[in-house]
């Protein structure tokens, strides 16, 4: 996962080569594609398994798996019917680099 970063080493002692992060991201800025070859600038671009669909009548809930990890994401339920997005599909979670936090223990 790429993140844009404005700290140094000197401003904050967990920013170095091999020191484990936790990446940090708003349910609502992980963007779903069905297509995997798309030519976008988002960098970040997570192949995922749907495990669940919550059906709202303006926004849905997608549970996600990557890399064993489960993520959520918001998105309009109009997007989930237009998509025709179900559960054990297989899609492209796409997450901007400006959108990703970091964090340590």
């Amino acid at each position: 996962i790429q993140a844009i970063v404005v700290d140094t080493p000197e401003s904050a002692d967990y920013i170095w080569v091999g020191t484990a992060v936790h990446a940090l991201i708003k349910e609502t800025e992980i963007f779903i594609a069905t297509d995997t070859d798309l030519s976008v600038s988002i960098r970040n671009r997570l192949p995922v398994d749907i495990l669940d669909i919550e059906m709202g009548k303006i926004l849905s809930r997608l549970k996600l798996r990557f890399s064993g990890i489960e993520i959520f994401s918001i998105v309009p339920s109009s997007a989930v019917h237009d998509l025709s997005l179900k559960t054990g599909q297989k899609v492209m979670a796409l997450v901007k680099i400006n959108e990703v936090m970091l964090s340590h223990d």
